[in-house]
This record gives C-alpha cells, structure tokens and sequence, in this order.
C-alpha cells in the first residue's frame, strides 16, 4: 500500500515538471524571485547640447530561496544636464519593479522618473537687430536693435553707429529719427525740424530773418530776425531823409553822390542812383535839375527864374513862363516889432512887391500874436517906455 502510494507521487510529480515548463517560467529553484528594474529617465534638457538623462539602475535578484527576498527598489535615472541651444534630450522611462516568482519575495518597486534639466534660454545683447522686446536680454528694443533703456522722445536714438545698444542724443542738425522735431517755419522762430545735439530739437538761431523790412513814407524799417530764444524782434525804424524810402526795394535811397554826372545829358539822377529824363515846364519838381529850363519855382518847372514875390509860374496862363501876380495879391505878411506895426504888403500887378510905411503904435505897443496895435493896456508891459497902464489906458508914469 506504502509502495503504491509512493509510485502514484512520483507519476504526479514527474508529469508536473513538463507542465511548469511548457508555461514558459523556469523550474523552481533556478532564480531568485527578482526581476530588473529600469531606472526613470531624467527629464528633458533644453537644446541639443544638453546632456542624455542617464537611466536609473536595475533593482537587484532576490536570492534563490524557497521564501524569496523582495527585489529592491529600481535606482531613479538621473537629470538630464542642462544645455545651450538645440533640440531638447529626453530622459530614460522609469524602472520597473522586479516580481519574485519563487518564495515570498515581494516584487521590487518602480524607479524614480528623473526630473528635467534646468538651462537657460540666452537671448539678444545689445545692439543686436530685434523686432520686439522679447528678444532681448534687457526686454527693450528700440531703433530696431535691443537697447539698454527705453528711448522715446525727440532726437535720440539706441541706432547710432559706434553706439548701437546705448540710447544717445542725435548729433546737431541731424535730423530726428522718431520725427518728434518738425519745421515751423523761420517767421516762427520755433524749430527747425533738425536736432541741436543735446536731446531737444534745435530752434533758429540768432539772426535767422523772421519777417520783411518795410518802408513807412520816409521811415525804413529793417527786416526782423530771431533772438535765438523762439521770439521774432522787430527793429526800431530809420529816417531816409532826405532822399526817402524806396518801397519798392524796402530800403532808404543812396541818393546821387556824383549829382547827374552819372546820368546820359537830358537826364538827371534822383533817389537810388536812378536817372529820369528832364521834364518840360509845369511839371511837378522839387528841385531845378529836374526841369528842362533848369528851374523850378513853386513847385514847377518854369521857364525863367521868377525869383520875385509877385511872380508865379502856377499862375493861370503862366505854366510855362514866369507872370506877375494881381495887383493888390499879399506878398508880405504885417507884422509886429515893439512898437511899431507893418502893414501887409501888395503886389502892384506888373510883378513888384510894394512897399508900405511903418506904424507906430506908441503909446501902446504892437501886438504879436495877432499883428495890430493895441488899443488898451492891462499891464504896464502893454505900454511903451515912459508910460504906465492906468486903468486901461497908457499914461505918463
């Protein structure tokens, strides 16, 4: 019974064996319970230079024993390094956890996944081209290339050549990049639409014409010009007498410092150097070397000297030639000295002043103010020598 029982078992067993190994496992015994374990992959890196994440170790075998050890836990992959520019290294895949087939070994537990690497992305200096701030170190692009300060404003630039990067004020006269400075034109004296190497925009200097000289009858103004400051000054006028002001040239005549010398016979030289025909009797004149005859009397070229009184060229009937005024036409005013009164003076018709006798006035004096003879006295001054005012008449003192 013993013996049959014992053959039975090893039947059992020796079919067990086959069975176990057909399942693809090995026979018992032949490992530890423990399987590998990957290490994680450290994480990405930024750019292809950066360094591969170094996966983590295997967790070791669990020794062959009929209770197996529990595998250990599988090692986690390390960072990857940190990189400088390329495409971005991928760590390893984490561990697995060995499993213990023989005994009681637990299975050893997963590696670590890694952790990323941790590089810096480096951007723009100054002085680079750039379109937008971001691409720079400082974040501020300006001009077209990365600035170390913002640089807004008139006349200044971080494009300067030899100082690309450093916002700088724009040489003088230059004109302004951002178009900040505009013309206002020279009547302004405001800006001038250039830079003034300081930062600012440049105003018209001293001395830049304003505005037009002018002629007011005889009275030359010049032209105003600027104070440099932003004003318009006007300056004060000048008289051009005698030879007055030329309005068409805004400037006093030179007059004719070599007289009619310079001029062609028949013409005479007048305001600015200028020659003009000789013009005929009864013409207008200021002067006899404007007329023909070589006179001008009262204010018109006349065909003999009429120097007399009692003469006229503007008489009628008399433009051309000198004429005698009427008979009893004033040619000398009465007046008054001291004490003696003169009589207004006629024309006796064939063109001579007459002449009159005196008046005295004594014992009044004669008055001045309206030429007669006093008739009554208020002050002993309204008496002649001798005499003193009494009352209103003029007595012996």
């Amino acid at each position: 019974m013993r013996q049959t029982a014992l053959r039975i078992g090893i039947v059992l067993l020796t079919g067990l064996i086959p069975a176990v190994t057909g399942c693809g496992r090995k026979p018992l015994g032949e490992h530890g319970p423990d399987a590998e374990a990957v290490g994680g992959g450290g994480g990405a890196g930024f750019f292809s230079r950066g360094d591969a994440a170094v996966g983590g170790s295997s967790g070791t075998s669990g020794s062959v024993d009929a209770s197996g050890d529990a595998g250990t836990t599988g090692g986690a992959g390390t960072s990857g390094g940190a990189a400088t520019g390329g495409a971005l290294s991928t760590g390893g895949a984490g561990g697995t956890g060995g499993v213990s087939i023989g005994g009681k070994g637990g299975g050893g537990t997963a590696g670590v996944i890694g952790t990323g690497g941790t590089g810096v992305v480096d951007k723009k200096g100054p002085g680079q081209p750039c379109t937008m701030g971001s691409e720079c170190n400082s974040a501020i692009c300006a001009d077209g290339v990365c600035c170390n300060q913002a640089c807004t404003g008139s006349c200044r630039s971080c494009a300067v050549p030899g100082t690309q990067g450093n916002c700088v004020a724009i040489a003088a006269g230059a004109r302004d990049p951002h178009a900040v400075c505009v013309s206002e034109g020279t009547i302004t004296c405001g800006a001038t639409g250039l830079c003034d190497g300081a930062g600012a925009c440049q105003r018209y200097p001293v001395g830049t014409v304003c505005g037009t000289p002018r002629c007011v009858e005889s009275t030359f103004t010049p032209a105003p010009t600027c104070d440099g400051l932003g004003k318009c000054v006007t300056p004060s006028g000048a008289s051009c007498a005698p030879y007055g002001c030329n309005t068409s040239a805004s400037a006093c005549n030179r007059g004719c410092p070599s007289g009619d010398a310079i001029c062609d016979v028949g013409f005479y030289c007048a305001g600015d150097e200028s020659c003009f025909p000789r013009k005929d009797p009864g013409a207008a004149c200021g002067s006899n070397h404007e007329c023909k005859s070589g006179y001008c009397v009262d204010g018109a070229c006349c065909g003999a000297a009429c120097t007399g009184k009692c003469l006229n060229c503007t008489a009628v009937g008399g433009v051309a030639n000198c004429t005698a005024l009427a008979a009893g036409t004033v040619c000398a005013a009465q007046t008054c000295s001291a004490a003696v009164l003169t009589q207004a003076r006629t024309c006796d018709g064939a063109g001579i002043c007459r002449d009159v006798a005196p008046i005295s006035c004594a014992p009044y004096t004669c008055r001045t103010d309206a030429p007669r003879c006093r008739s009554d006295c208020a002050l002993p001054a309204d008496c002649v020598d001798g005499y003193t005012c009494m009352g209103i008449v003029c007595g012996l003192q």
